[in-house]
């Protein structure tokens, strides 16, 4: 596993993440949306999933994903042309 910067860690505990009701069903998970407040780190997480991460399938679709500490992260982007990074998704490993 990538030893995680300290800055990027506090920010992921730090966070008030949104239950994705949506997909309670059938992939219960939350997130939080990019903004004015968290583009950086969220960019900048972005770049360490799209580095140290690994790709997982779902749904026909291929995802990169990080383990940090007791979560599993992704990113949604906004369109998959520029890869400009939206939302930062998360679940506990153990879920």
């Amino acid at each position: 596993m990538p030893k995680i910067p300290t800055k990027i860690v506090k920010f992921l505990n730090q966070q008030n993440w949104i239950f994705a009701k949506t997909y309670a069903k059938t992939s219960p998970h939350w997130y939080i949306v990019k903004n004015d407040g968290n583009s950086q780190m969220i960019d900048e997480i972005s770049e360490l999933i799209k580095k140290e991460g690994y790709n997982e399938l779902y749904q026909g679709f291929t995802y990169r994903c990080l383990k940090i500490e007791s979560h599993k992260y992704w990113i949604t982007y906004n369109n998959f042309e520029d890869m400009i990074p939206e939302i930062l998704n998360r679940v506990p490993l153990a879920f």
